[in-house]
C-alpha cells in the first residue's frame, strides 16, 4: 500500500495489480462490451482506495460489509488524492475469490449499463483463517482533467488551481468554502478550449476548505471535483459517525426538514416552510430519479426544476434544487452540506418555502440507497 497522496490527483502512473485484482479488472472490461460501452480506464488513486477498503472488510472481519458507511468510503478516497464526487461502490465478501465476480456482475454490470463511468479501481484482500477473500470495486466519473492540487496548505497561501472540464461539461465554476460556512465563488482564466485557471487565497483561517469544481452539462449543473483541504495547523476533523437508516420516507422527510432549519437557524437565517405543492413536486422527482436509476437536475420527462414547479402551478420568483443519493437520507443531506455549491442553496436567505422528496431503493447489494430531492423557492403567491 502507498503511503496517503500528498495531493489530488498525485498518482497518476499504472498500478501493478495482484492476481485476483487482474481477474476483477477483466471482468469490469468484459461486463462494459457485455452492455456496449468502452470499459473505464482503471486508476491508481481508486485502486489504491479499494485496497483500503477491502483491508477494512478483513480487519473487521464479522462487520457486515454493507455497514461500511459512505462518509467511510469518502474518507478512503481523500486519502489516496481522488477527486472525484460521482462514484458507485460494490463491495463484497466470499469464501472463494472466483465467487466475487459473480456476486457483483448484476449490480455492476447494471451500472456499466448507464454509460456514465470513466474510471475505476480495484482491491482485493485475503484472510486465511476463516478463509474469506474480500473484494472492492469503485465506479467514478470523472468530467475533468484537473492538475494535481495540495491537501494540506499553510494559513495565508496562495495556490493555483487548473484543468479543463470533459464528457461534454462547459462553463466552469470554482467555489470555496472556508471553515467560517460563506462560501464565496472564485474568479476564473477561462481560454477558448475550456481550460481554466484561478489563483486561491487561503487566508480565512485556519481549518477545512472545501473546494469544488462545477459544470453544465445536458443534466444540468455537475460537480466535476470535490476537495477538502486542511489548512494550517488545526487537527483535521474525525470521521463523521455513520446515520442510522430512516424508518420511512415520510420520517426521513421530516428529520432532513428539521436539520435544514437547524443548519439555517445557526447560520443567523429564518427557518423555511413545506409548500405541500411543492413537496410534491420534489418527491416525484424523487420517484422518478430511484425508477430510472439516475441523479441530476434535469429529467428526461420534466426538464428541470423550473419547468416541474411551473407545470404544478407554482408561480415562484426564486427556485434552486439540490439532489442526491446516499445510504440515509440525512447522510445525503449532510453530503450536500460538504459540497459548497450545494450548500449555498440550503443557507439562501432569499428563500422561504421548501418541498423535499425521498425515495427508498435496495440497488441489489443489500444496502439501501435512499434519493434525495430538495427544492427551495420564494413564491410568487404561496397556497
Amino acid at each position: 500500500m502507498p503511503p496517503e497522496a500528498q495531493q489530488f490527483n498525485q498518482y497518476t502512473q499504472p498500478v501493478k495489480l495482484a492476481a485476483a485484482e487482474l481477474q476483477l479488472t477483466a471482468l469490469v472490461s468484459q461486463w462494459a462490451r457485455e452492455v456496449q460501452h468502452e470499459p473505464p480506464a482503471l486508476d491508481a488513486g481508486l485502486t489504491y482506495a479499494c485496497r483500503s477498503l477491502a483491508l477494512r472488510m478483513k480487519m473487521q472481519g464479522g462487520r457486515q460489509v454493507g455497514a461500511i458507511s459512505n462518509a467511510e468510503i469518502q474518507t478512503e478516497l481523500v486519502r489516496f488524492g481522488v477527486a472525484d464526487s460521482a462514484v458507485r461502490t460494490q463491495m463484497v465478501a466470499g469464501t472463494f475469490a472466483s465467487s466475487i465476480g459473480d456476486e457483483m456482475r448484476g449490480t455492476i454490470r447494471e451500472e456499466l449499463a448507464r454509460g456514465r463511468y470513466t474510471h475505476f479501481g480495484v482491491g482485493v484482500a485475503r484472510a486465511l483463517f476463516p478463509p474469506v477473500t474480500y473484494a472492492a470495486l469503485v465506479l467514478s466519473r470523472r468530467p475533468i482533467a484537473i492538475d494535481p492540487f495540495p491537501k494540506w496548505i499553510a494559513t495565508g497561501e496562495r495556490v493555483a488551481l487548473s484543468g479543463r472540464l470533459l464528457e461534454g461539461l462547459n462553463k466552469p465554476t470554482v467555489y470555496v468554502n472556508p471553515p467560517s460556512g460563506h462560501v464565496y465563488e472564485a474568479l476564473l482564466d477561462v481560454a477558448p478550449d475550456g481550460a481554466f485557471h484561478t489563483t486561491i487565497f487561503f487566508g480565512y483561517g485556519a481549518g477545512l476548505h472545501r473546494i469544488e469544481v462545477s459544470g453544465v452539462g445536458s443534466s444540468g449543473p455537475e460537480i466535476a471535483a470535490l476537495m477538502p483541504v486542511q489548512v494550517g495547523n488545526t487537527e483535521p476533523a474525525a470521521e463523521a459517525t455513520p446515520v442510522a437508516p430512516e424508518n420511512s420516507e415520510d420520517e426521513a422527510r421530516q428529520l432532513v426538514f428539521a436539520q435544514i432549519n437547524r443548519e439555517r437557524v445557526e447560520a443567523g437565517l429564518s427557518p423555511v416552510q413545506v409548500s405541500p405543492a411543492l413537496e410534491r413536486v420534489a418527491q416525484s422527482h424523487a420517484e422518478e430519479m430511484r425508477r430510472m436509476g439516475y441523479v441530476a437536475h434535469r429529467s428526461p420527462t420534466t426538464g428541470m426544476a423550473s419547468d416541474r414547479a411551473t407545470a404544478a402551478g407554482i408561480r415562484w420568483s426564486r427556485i434552486t434544487e439540490n439532489v442526491a443519493v446516499n445510504q440515509s437520507a440525512l447522510s445525503a443531506h449532510a453530503g450536500l452540506m460538504d459540497s459548497p455549491a450545494h450548500r449555498t442553496n440550503v443557507l439562501d436567505g432569499a428563500v422561504r418555502f421548501i418541498g423535499i422528496g425521498v425515495a427508498f431503493s435496495d440497488r441489489g447489494s443489500g444496502q439501501r440507497a435512499v434519493f434525495l430531492v430538495e427544492n427551495y423557492v420564494s413564491l410568487q403567491h404561496h397556497e
